[in-house]
């Protein structure tokens, strides 16, 4: 390990603690010297702090997030299920000329990618998933999602032309909701008031989110 003031060899008793580090990874070290021998007992990995505040809307609005799915079911959905203010984030065509009469209070976006938005207090950040390919660290979908919100910097390398590009994403704001696209399976949890959505590529399937309440319900499209 290294700091700007040296370096020293560190030994770990378990080689199966480095599986979730990452090089240039900052974390913390427990060390016992044992005769000029520095001997790592714990690993202090960083986090998102324990009090972070549980924002929301001031108003009752709703985000609907449906990357690619058949636009009459969508509608449909919308229609029976509108609420006072609905932000829809879809790639699918049609859907503003068959919501026409709800302009009001409906705005249609296209589908961000690998951004952070701000929705009055509430930060979503937008991910694909080949995205997190990068990641070495973790096995899981969700464990490399939980990668970024702890340590809030992904250092990427990325093989082009037998090249290897540094790609590195960082996370100023820590967001409230995460979304990831283009997953295997939708799935849903929620770690230290950070709402995590997995966006299968199932056609019938979107996640409602009412960012008021930060309740949010997975929904399958008939």
């Amino acid at each position: 390990v290294e700091d700007k003031t040296g370096s020293v060899t560190i030994h770990f008793q378990n080689p199966e603690e480095f599986v979730e580090i990452d090089e240039d990874d900052v974390v913390g070290l427990i060390i016992e010297n044992s005769n000029g021998i520095f001997i790592c007992q714990k690993i202090v990995w960083p986090d998102i702090p324990v009090k972070k505040e549980f924002t929301h809307t001031s108003s009752n609005l709703t985000c609907i997030f449906a990357p690619n799915v058949d636009s009459e079911k969508l509608s449909k959905w919308i229609k029976e299920n509108k609420t006072e203010q609905n932000i829809v984030f879809t790639n699918t065509i049609d859907l503003e000329r068959l919501l026409e009469d709800m302009k009001n209070n409906i705005k249609i976006l296209n589908y961000p990618v690998n951004t952070i938005l701000q929705i009055d207090k509430v930060a979503i950040m937008f991910l694909n998933k080949n995205f997190l390919d990068k990641i070495s660290a973790g096995t899981s979908t969700i464990q490399k999602i939980l990668q970024i919100l702890k340590k809030r910097f992904v250092g990427g390398k990325v093989n082009y032309m037998n090249k290897t590009i540094l790609d590195d994403f960082f996370v100023d704001t820590i967001p409230d909701v995460i979304c990831i696209d283009g997953a295997e399976n939708s799935e849903e949890t929620n770690y230290k008031n950070t709402t995590i959505l997995l966006l299968s590529q199932n056609e019938k399937e979107i996640y409602s989110a009412n960012l008021k309440t930060r309740e949010t319900i997975k929904v399958n499209l008939t």
